[in-house]
């Protein structure tokens, strides 16, 4: 079968899109609104927006299955991986330092080893796991290449009866979707989502159709129990989980519906722009240090008003950080530019690249 090759900008519209929307579920979350005592019309107004925002997380691992996965190579491009992992270093350490200088407080040299490490010490709870999951890519982009259509589809039976709300089973310690094993299964839906070309059997207006079913169930549930059926409250996020079925379902709706976006060329130069500093987005406004000094409790104030002054705050508090941390990263990519970064990550990428070559014909022959 032969997989397309051309770049399909409507992806990387989804990648923007999905950032701009795990900021939402951030300055709910980390920004107190969602913590603080809400009832009635704020209670609903709030937990519209946070389930709206929900399926971004699982999008960005749903897109890199279906971005990843190749008919004929294995691996995933290296390159890809060491500038995660060197813009991770490089935003973890500069908000330690800039921390410690502004603050007058002495250097803790656990701080800094956590800041140096920020991956093995799980700074970045997302990137830890997506490191993870880099290594196992290459065994699941074989595998669904060999496999058949049958056992594709058993395999997604079996995601599906796993998308389940892990608040109440969690047989195979999914953990609410923060674990290695869900962006596997999510990694693998994905793959299976580009082999099969899923995507061509849906139409924007069913994909649509598909997000909405899965918001509204997800939501009216939340409301329902949460405002008129207290004695139920043991269930009221039961469909809230990165591994509700809901929620994967939303997630697999916006991946068909963003796929199908027909962008002008002036705009595919535009996102070509900003698409590599998508990422750092989460990296520089979760950043352990920001999120405490900025957004931490911060979005209290939010409850007291009305649907359209409470979507209006989220929504452009969301877009102006989003906005500010994607040209501070042009400025990170300008300064890796100038020290000549790029060029040490090409020859580091060749380095590995040989150093696997070697690795497998040792073991081959």
């Amino acid at each position: 079968m032969k997989i397309q090759s051309s770049r399909n900008y409507g992806i990387d519209l989804l990648r923007m899109f999905s950032m701009f929307c795990v900021i939402i579920l951030h300055l709910l979350g980390h920004g107190g609104a969602l913590k603080s005592t809400i009832s009635g019309e704020d209670f609903a107004i709030l937990w519209f927006w946070e389930i709206f925002a929900y399926p971004a997380v699982n999008c960005f691992v749903l897109v890199s299955g279906f971005v990843g996965y190749r008919n004929e190579k294995y691996f995933p491009r290296l390159k890809n991986i060491i500038i995660i992992v060197f813009s991770t270093f490089f935003y973890s350490v500069l908000f330690f330092l800039i921390y410690t200088a502004v603050s007058s407080q002495k250097i803790e040299i656990i701080g800094l080893v956590e800041a140096a490490f920020p991956i093995l010490t799980k700074q970045y709870w997302f990137v830890s796991a997506y490191f993870a999951l880099f290594y196992i890519s290459p065994i699941i982009n074989l595998f669904v290449n060999k496999a058949d259509k049958k056992m594709l589809f058993i395999i997604s039976l079996i995601i599906l009866f796993f998308a389940i709300p892990s608040t109440k089973i969690n047989a195979f310690d999914l953990n609410s979707g923060y674990s290695v094993l869900w962006f596997i299964f999510l990694y693998l839906l994905g793959a299976i989502i580009k082999k099969e070309n899923i995507i061509d059997r849906f139409s924007f207006s069913k994909a649509f159709i598909l997000i909405c079913i899965g918001f509204l169930a997800t939501w009216v549930t939340k409301i329902m129990i949460g405002i008129f059926l207290e004695p139920l409250s043991i269930f009221e996020n039961i469909l809230i989980s990165y591994c509700s079925p809901t929620i994967l379902l939303m997630a697999i709706g916006w991946l068909i519906a963003f796929s199908k976006i027909q962008t002008a060329t002036f705009l595919n130069k535009i996102i070509l722009f900003f698409t590599p500093s998508v990422f750092s987005v989460y990296l520089i406004h979760d950043n352990y240090y920001i999120r405490e000094t900025f957004i931490k409790s911060k979005f209290v104030f939010i409850n007291q008003y009305n649907f359209l002054m409470t979507s209006g705050i989220v929504l452009l508090s969301a877009l102006i950080i989003f906005i500010v941390c994607l040209f501070i990263d042009k400025i990170k990519t300008f300064l890796f530019e100038l020290f000549c970064i790029p060029k040490f990550v090409n020859a580091f990428e060749k380095l590995i690249k040989n150093s696997i070559h070697r690795f497998y014909n040792y073991f081959i022959s």
